[in-house]
């Protein structure tokens, strides 16, 4: 479904790395790679530990990360700007020069993904890049796979900088940022109750940005670091010539705030990489989809809504017997139940095709149920999806 793909220069730089401090291919130093991704991958995937980052500040457990986490920060962030700035600001990027900064940069896979993404749609002629994180040594595999990447009409201006994110954004985040991106960093900045200095933290950022200009935020899809944002996201809105632009549809409380049954995070579907792959045979994760959560904040008035009649898929499709059903989140702010009977043919397809995430809308008439905020299809009504990276 997904077009989205991580490009191949990009794993055999890792492959390289891998080999060079590994002392061996894959084949031969798997097992020491794996070593070290099983120290790795609970505490990034699931545990969230004070202190998890350290992987950035050791050469081996880094080249591990790299062949592993990378490529699904890499996609976590595609993900976002194929739906932000592809769907929702089509108009952003048309500059010849874009200047954008990358928040806890770590090795560079978030501004691997702007870059590709910029390749794919908009070929600017200058890429101002500054990436900001305590690491020395994932700052220069940023800087690495910079330079080792294919020539394009795109000339990048790499700038890294050593420093806590937080005192760099205090210090100067600098005017006239075209795009500023918070990769996986505000959860370890701000802990739980720290929702005011993280809503003032990304309203500092805004200022940083000309009306164009964005702020995303992209973080793990657990129900604890969700609700956080979540939080994060109720403060921020109500400031004054601020919008959110994703993942909700409208600018209102947020009706799964705070997160009970469901909560609001993203599951797209992939392709990983080859080396991926093969390191997953004896980590056994999931890794036909990646999670995640996220916040989009731009200003108020720049950019066209989404149609009145929309929703966002908060759910994937349910099958109950005899029917199917997904919630959705509305521009109208409030949750909806759209269900669809088996029987009721291409109605019941187009619902099962919904992944969670989705924006989609009802065409033709839906009825209303007694049951409030509930609706069914019938027979010739469909769900229309109106966007799903790589539709």
């Amino acid at each position: 479904m997904s077009e989205l793909t991580y490009p191949l220069w990009v794993e055999k730089w890792w492959l390289s790395q891998a080999a060079r401090i590994f002392n061996g291919s894959l084949d031969e130093k798997s097992h020491l790679l794996l070593e070290k991704l099983r120290q790795l991958t609970g505490i990034l995937a699931v545990d969230r530990e004070a202190g998890f980052d350290g992987y950035s500040f050791d050469e081996k457990s880094l080249a591990a990360y790299g062949l592993f986490q990378f490529p699904q920060n890499f996609a976590r962030t595609a993900c976002v700007l194929d739906e932000i700035l592809r769907y929702r600001c089509p108009e952003w990027g048309r500059s010849p020069r874009l200047k954008v900064l990358d928040l806890g940069s770590g090795a560079g896979a978030s501004t691997l993904a702007v870059l590709d993404f910029l390749t794919a749609h908009y070929e600017p002629k200058t890429l101002d890049v500054t990436a900001v994180d305590q690491s020395a040594l994932a700052l220069s595999c940023l800087t690495g796979l910079l330079e080792a990447r294919p020539r394009t009409q795109i000339a990048v201006n790499p700038t890294c900088v050593r420093q806590d994110v937080r005192n760099f954004v205090a210090g100067r985040p600098g005017p006239a940022l075209d795009l500023v991106v918070v990769s996986f960093c505000l959860n370890e900045m701000f802990s739980s109750g720290m929702e005011p200095e993280a809503a003032a933290f990304l309203l500092r950022l805004m200022d940083a940005t000309p009306d164009g200009g964005l702020v995303l935020v992209v973080e793990p899809a657990m129900k604890s670091t969700c609700g956080f944002l979540q939080g994060v996201r109720e403060l921020v809105r109500r400031n004054q010539g601020i919008e959110i632009l994703g993942p909700c549809l409208q600018n209102e409380a947020c009706p799964l705030f705070p997160p009970k049954e469901h909560w609001c995070h993203e599951v797209r579907s992939w392709e990983a990489p080859e080396s991926t792959r093969y390191l997953n045979r004896k980590l056994f994760r999931t890794l036909d989809v990646v999670k995640f959560s996220f916040l989009a904040i731009g200003h108020a008035g720049v950019w066209a809504r989404v149609p009145e009649d929309s929703f966002r898929a908060v759910t994937p499709p349910v099958r109950e017997k005899g029917k199917g059903h997904v919630t959705g989140c509305t521009t109208y702010g409030t949750l909806e139940r759209v269900e669809a009977l088996s029987r009721t043919g291409d109605a019941a397809k187009s619902l099962a095709r919904v992944q969670r995430g989705d924006l989609c809308r009802v065409k033709g008439e839906r009825i209303e149920l007694k049951e409030k905020q509930r609706f069914r299809l019938p027979a010739e009504a469909q769900v229309e999806i109106l966007f799903s990276p790589g539709i």
